[in-house]
């Protein structure tokens, strides 16, 4: 039998992987608490259960931020959107499951709200990132406010669909 919101329940066990990976970079205490915040996470996933997604995640997010201080900003900011994926993945195809059924179409749903899901968080990381550089010298001031216009410009754009 095929269950609603399997799409974003592997899509947040494979972001969850992505903050992992990210922590092991950084040495055994943050691997060992993103495995595990990672197996709570897939605990959570597997059976439906909304506090083993939410500990889980912040498992992993926890591992992130201790990695990034000794990490580059940009893993580290990956390693965050892995994390935060797999929080709102995994509560969406919890919610999904416990409120349409197990026979309910929902393939269609889940891809359009991982594509804003990942829009979004691509668009967080880059902006952090590239203010991350304006702050430390590499680009010029004048870059950001044409950053932020560009920003503004995207969001009108894409209209109500945010």
């Amino acid at each position: 039998m095929r269950r609603v919101g399997g799409v974003e329940s592997w899509a947040s066990l494979l972001a969850g992987s992505v903050a992992l990976v990210v922590a092991a970079l950084a040495g055994v205490a943050t691997v060992a608490l993103a495995a595990v915040g990672f197996a709570l996470l897939a605990v959570g996933v597997w059976r439906g259960v909304r506090t083993g997604i939410t500990l889980g995640s912040l498992g992993l997010f926890l591992a992130v931020v201790l990695a990034g201080t000794v990490l580059p900003p940009l893993p580290t900011l990956l390693g965050g959107l892995g994390a935060t994926v797999a929080w709102d993945a995994g509560h969406h195809a919890r919610e999904l499951d416990r409120q349409l059924g197990r026979e309910s179409p929902s393939g269609a749903v889940e891809r359009r709200h991982l594509g804003y899901l990942l829009v979004v968080g691509a668009a967080s990381v880059g902006l952090s990132y590239i203010g991350y550089l304006s702050v430390a010298g590499s680009l010029g001031p004048g870059s950001a406010v044409l950053l932020f216009v560009g920003t503004v410009a995207l969001f009108v754009a894409f209209g109500r669909e945010f």
